[in-house]
């Protein structure tokens, strides 16, 4: 055997465990990597099937309130505003229905009915009751707030042709048409009030 051969045992050993070893730790590096990504990626969706449950929940608590007094309106064709102020307080709006202002009842009446409307929500305990346009519309109909709850925070809304304006209208004629809730992007209810 030459100091050649015998050199090139010597060396070929350390490098061949060298690239042997590099090779296998780059294997588990990988594996490792693939490994954590995985539970990662589950993760990822099992935190985000869980907030849109949150979501889905979220918006589909204020339906049931609406339900409700929906249902209440089918009993009793006629609801005074003091009813519907005592049904609104009954639900514990401020942690039975988180984020919501308020919950409304929009009647859908004829502009020639207006003065009849105005007489009759100002004998019903809202004596300066006025309806309102957000603009001008050529529509011969109108989706009047005449109920809203809590008043306090509502106030303004009272009396508002929620119809007069383009966005809102079409909102309320999908859901009439559907049976469904809407949504519509972010509104001010009454830009002035």
């Amino acid at each position: 055997m030459s100091w050649r051969s015998l050199a090139f045992k010597t060396v070929s050993l350390p490098v061949l465990i060298a690239v042997v070893g590099t090779a296998l730790s780059a294997g588990l590096a990988w594996r490792a990597q693939v490994g954590a990504r995985a539970q990662a990626d589950g993760e990822f969706d099992r935190l985000t099937a869980q907030v849109m449950q949150e979501i889905e929940l979220r918006f589909a608590q204020p339906l049931y309130g609406l339900r409700g007094a929906r249902g209440t309106y089918a009993a009793r064709r006629e609801i005074r505003r003091g009813e519907f102020g005592a049904y609104v307080a009954s639900l514990g709006m401020a942690s039975e229905f988180q984020g919501v202002r308020g919950f409304g009842f929009i009647q859908h009446t004829q502009k020639t009915d207006d003065s009849d409307v105005v007489a009759a929500e100002r004998t019903d305990e809202a004596p300066g009751f006025a309806i309102r346009e957000l603009g001008p519309t050529a529509h011969e109909d109108r989706y009047v707030v005449i109920h809203i709850e809590p008043l306090a925070r509502n106030a303004p809304e009272v009396g508002l042709d929620v119809g007069s304006e383009g966005i809102r209208r079409q909102a309320i004629e999908r859901s009439i048409s559907t049976g469904e809730a809407v949504l519509t992007p972010p509104l001010v209810l009454d830009p002035d009030g």
